[in-house]
Parts: structure tokens; C-alpha cells; sequence
């Protein structure tokens, strides 16, 4: 009984790890995109004022090099 226990630990942890292998800022971001291009198609109130944000690669050359030390 306690193999089995152990396995199925085992297998949990193996399957958080890979999980945590995702780039989720990369998730986040492109969701915000995709969120504010729905937005836009909306009237009204609700409706978002540029939903052209830039891209995710733009987005980081962008942090780059603001955090770059001038």
C-alpha cells in the first residue's frame, strides 16, 4: 500500500513540475491582448480605447531595456 502511495506522489509532483515549465507572464500577456481585442469589438462603455498592445517579444525587448543600468 505505501508503494502505491508513494507512486501516485511521485506522479503528482512529476506532473506539477512540468507545469511549472510553462511561461505563464508569456500566458498572461497574450491573454490581456486577447482580452482587450474583444473588448474593442464591444460598444459602449466597455469598450477599450487601443486594443493594439504590442507583441509578447516586444514587450520583453521593451523591459530589457528599461532595466538595463545607463
Amino acid at each position: 500500500m505505501k508503494n502505491r502511495v508513494y507512486a501516485s506522489l511521485t506522479l503528482v509532483a512529476a506532473l506539477l513540475c512540468g507545469c511549472a515549465q510553462i511561461n505563464w507572464e508569456r500566458a498572461g500577456y497574450e491573454d490581456m491582448r486577447r482580452r482587450a481585442k474583444e473588448q474593442a469589438r464591444q460598444h459602449g462603455a466597455a469598450a477599450v480605447p487601443d486594443p493594439n498592445l504590442p507583441t509578447y517579444e516586444r514587450y520583453e525587448e521593451e523591459r530589457k531595456r528599461l532595466r538595463r543600468p545607463e
